[in-house]
């Protein structure tokens, strides 16, 4: 589960470029990721990407 990523815009690179970098990692490597929205509430049940950033 990433977190604390997109909440700031403090480095050079497009804010998104991390989490969309992690997801082609993850989907190579068959890895189910954990990807709820900054601050909304979420219950940890299973997998879940709700690719608000998109």
């Amino acid at each position: 589960m990433p977190i604390h990523w997109g909440t700031f815009n403090l480095a050079f690179h497009p804010w998104d470029e991390p989490i969309e970098l992690l997801q082609k990692i993850a989907e190579q490597k068959n890895i189910t990721l954990f990807v709820p929205k900054p601050g909304a509430p979420t219950e940890v049940t299973g997998a879940h990407n709700s690719k608000w950033w998109v």
